[in-house]
């Protein structure tokens, strides 16, 4: 079935993986469950996780039993809670959903609209970072820096799977994420799904998420990608030719256009002071990336 054979009220899979967030899985569950669109099942992937984590996903089991149901996944990783959601998923659309994202009541209707009015078999949403008055500094760089949807589509193939809706068609084809990626892994299925000759599209509707609220978030996930780069790099060589960890590009300062035109897309104006940290800020956590990279290198090295 392709994109322009989906018919006119298609079953969907709303995927949440999820470790150990259990207030981001409370509010991405309320989001779901009060979608207008009503063809659709949720699907939780449940990694090994906190008690309370369970707590949550159980209640809305109980609370829900013809729309909510639970697919265990044995193993850590973000890969493999993925395709653990795509196995249990009964749906002609997967929809994934981060957990700790949250949408609007229509917003399985419109990116179905637009799924369908664009003949999309991947279809991503925008990630807006909603952040408060009341946000911490690293809130506020995390609303300026923000998820670029698009340029990552444009310029990388690919899209983060924060918010994005597949085809089973497409599914079928192209195979699920690598269970061996431990980061990455939305870059590497959507660079295999654009080789394949398909087209990245992005909807006009908007998901929203909440802002890392502090340094030692945004270091875990400096980290996090880090390794992914790393891990790309070493178990598919002929397709990504990121700098060498021995590089001084690894390591040099972000281009200050670059970083202001992220910026500007994001509409976020920062003050002279504010641009300052925040680039500060940016080549800060860059070299945690390089860590991450290392700490990849050195476990299997």
């Amino acid at each position: 079935m392709t994109a322009s054979q989906i018919q006119e009220n298609p079953f969907v899979s709303i995927v949440i993986p999820v470790y150990a967030d259990p207030d981001g899985l409370q509010t991405t569950l309320e989001s779901a469950v009060n979608q207008t669109y009503s063809s659709f099942e949720i699907v939780i992937a449940l990694t090994p996780s906190s008690g309370e984590t369970r707590v949550i996903a159980e209640k809305y089991l109980d609370d829900y039993p013809d729309l909510v149901h639970l697919s265990e996944v044995h193993e850590k990783g973000r890969a493999r809670a993925r395709n653990a959601g795509i196995e249990a998923a009964n749906g002609d659309i997967v929809a994934f959903v981060d957990a700790d994202i949250w949408m609007e009541s229509d917003w399985l209707e419109t990116t179905l609209f637009d799924l369908k009015a664009s003949d999309a078999d991947y279809l991503a949403c925008n990630v807006t970072i909603q952040s408060t008055c009341n946000s911490s500094f690293i809130g506020k760089y995390d609303q300026a820096i923000s998820i670029p949807v698009k340029h990552y589509i444009e310029e990388y193939h690919f899209a983060p799977t924060a918010a994005l809706l597949l085809t089973r068609k497409l599914l079928e084809d192209v195979g699920v994420f690598d269970p061996e990626l431990m980061s990455g892994e939305d870059r590497e299925f959507g660079n295999r799904v654009f080789d394949q000759g398909y087209n990245l599209c992005m909807s006009n509707c908007e998901v929203y998420h909440p802002p890392r609220k502090n340094l030692t978030e945004q270091i875990k996930k400096a980290i996090r990608i880090g390794i992914g780069i790393e891990q790309l790099r070493l178990q598919y060589p002929d397709r990504y030719s990121f700098p060498s960890l021995f590089s001084p590009l690894s390591y040099a300062p972000p281009s200050p256009t670059r970083l202001k035109s992220r910026m500007a897309n994001n509409n976020y104006e920062p003050r002279p002071s504010e641009w300052f940290l925040f680039y500060i800020i940016n080549h800060f956590l860059k070299i945690y990336q390089q860590y991450g990279r290392w700490k990849y290198y050195y476990s299997h090295y």
